[in-house]
């Protein structure tokens, strides 16, 4: 099964991503072959499957933390359309990691402005955990122990900077890539 991003899945994604996503484009599915464990979701190529378990017709009317898993997600789909490539940097993460990639997710941002000063996983914790303290909910990845959302600002910032430069427009029905 396969949809696309609802109206106000693409509202709530306009918060954090802006125009830094082909909303239009991204389709969202079922990870029924359970790929990586029956609990997992995935976005290969810039599309999320979501884990039986945690798919929801529609995340903008989910729990915050079902939108965490959300957000967490659309921000490989963010990597894929940003020239980083979530597939291979994964199979790099679990090599370097064997047997404890779950460990891969937590994150500090002490010291580190940059959203390159991140793995894969960390950038899209980070993104869910930002949008979650936003929202008047809690961090899964951060270390630190009570963070405020004032402590992402400049790794926020540089999102929207890194990767190529590339922004995305609606344009005859579609959406088409310009900069960069």
């Amino acid at each position: 099964m396969e949809r696309p991003l609802t109206i106000g899945e693409k509202n709530l994604l306009v918060k954090v991503f802006k125009t830094m996503l082909p909303y239009g484009d991204i389709l969202v599915h079922i990870n029924s072959a359970h790929i990586g464990g029956e609990d997992n979701s995935i976005t290969p190529e810039g599309n999320p499957y979501f884990s039986p378990q945690h798919y929801k017709a529609d995340f903008s009317l989910a729990a915050l933390n079902d939108q965490w898993l959300f957000f967490h997600e659309m921000t490989h789909s963010w990597q894929y359309f940003h020239n980083i490539s979530p597939i291979l940097n994964a199979i790099a993460l679990a090599i370097a990691s064997i047997g404890n990639y779950q460990g891969i997710y937590k994150y500090d941002l002490a010291g580190k402005t940059r959203m390159k000063d991140f793995n894969i996983e960390q950038q899209a914790s980070l993104v869910a955990d930002y949008f979650s303290l936003s929202h008047g909910g809690k961090t899964n990845d951060n270390v630190k122990a009570s963070p405020q959302v004032t402590d992402y600002d400049t790794v926020i910032k540089d999102f929207g900077t890194y990767g190529r430069a590339t922004v995305w427009r609606p344009q005859g029905g579609r959406w088409v890539r310009t900069g960069g």
